[in-house]
């Protein structure tokens, strides 16, 4: 089973931010980061996918065309994380949450849903956090309770916007790993728009790359973010090596003209 995205076209309006984007199928078990400068789509491309934003072109999910799924079906299959924070209010992270997993997914037993939400917790490590409220947290730790929204409903596609933007070093180590312990337990798939490039390479199976001039490519980060795909998304002179413990990295030397 896989997750397959045809033809894709979408926008605002008349102005088209993506056109034609066609990629090899994302497999069970996968995490692909979407990479990019500002403005190319990365966000765009997983509302549509998400159903939250009107697209032309075929994207289907274990066979099964999403666009053709009642909106509620979608909502099971899909776990959306938006960039945008969860409201400060005063309800407490557990309540949050619980309400969430209900609300999409209402057949699930009190007891079952409070054995995911501790699990959850758990791998988050935001287990401290369950009887805080949100008024009360800092903008990353309400960025982690939105993510524990979405992977309590044990999503069969995860599609992340930023999920680690307002995050310090260790929680986006964090995020990241308990993303992967989900997907391999699941057996679902991730898109996670991401800008810190290095991270993408340290935990993400492959990378969707767009760019300003229509370039898209994807595959094994380290073999994909060549030194030209580098300067054509970015604009940089840049190169991939191996860090001492045999993971790549992108080293950038300079920011080319425009």
């Amino acid at each position: 089973m896989s997750l397959n995205i045809n033809s894709l076209t979408t926008g605002y309006g008349q102005q088209k931010i993506i056109e034609q984007l066609s990629v090899e199928p994302i497999q069970n078990g996968e995490l692909v980061a979407v990479l990019g400068p500002n403005g190319v789509g990365k966000s765009t491309l997983l509302k549509a996918i998400a159903r939250l934003q009107k697209y032309q072109g075929d994207v289907s999910l274990d066979g099964e065309i999403l666009s053709q799924l009642a909106l509620s079906e979608s909502a099971r299959r899909i776990g959306y994380l938006p960039q945008t924070l969860p409201q400060a209010t005063s309800l407490v992270a557990y309540e949050i949450v619980f309400s969430a997993c209900r609300a999409v997914k209402p057949e699930l037993s009190k007891s079952y849903i409070e054995q995911i939400i501790e699990k959850t917790f758990s791998q988050l490590g935001i287990t401290h956090l369950a009887l805080k409220q949100l008024a009360q947290m800092s903008g990353g730790q309400r960025q982690m309770i939105g993510l524990a929204q979405v992977l309590i409903r044990e999503p069969r596609l995860l599609l992340l916007d930023e999920p680690t933007s307002a995050l310090d070093l260790h929680w986006q180590i964090s995020v990241l790993q308990a993303v992967k312990q989900n997907l391999a337990q699941t057996g679902g798939i991730g898109l996670v728009a991401i800008h810190d490039i290095n991270l993408a390479l340290r935990f993400c199976d492959k990378v969707l790359v767009l760019s300003p001039d229509g370039l898209v490519v994807m595959g094994k980060g380290e073999q994909v973010l060549t030194a030209e795909v580098l300067r054509k998304a970015y604009g940089v002179k840049g190169r991939v090596e191996q860090c001492s413990q045999g993971y790549p990295i992108v080293l950038v030397d300079e920011a080319m003209s425009a």
